[in-house]
């Protein structure tokens, strides 16, 4: 969740209502008031963001782990 609340309000809302709650990108682009296009430029960069993330996160377990 912290992963997710770091995001911005629109990136983060288009990914959960398309990956995490099932809208298609057209039902998604209705409840955002905006083009599907914006919807998913706006899912590939939160999916983007969050892979980066969570590959940091992951480099920093296993510096801590050879650390110690």
């Amino acid at each position: 969740q912290d992963l997710l609340a770091a995001l911005p309000y629109d990136r983060r809302q288009a990914f959960v209502l398309t990956q995490l709650l099932g809208l298609s990108y057209a039902e998604a682009a209705r409840e955002a008031g905006c083009p599907i296009g914006t919807v998913r430029s706006r899912v590939a960069r939160a999916r983007s963001a969050l892979t980066t993330r969570l590959e940091q996160g992951e480099e920093e377990t296993e510096s801590r782990a050879l650390a110690a």
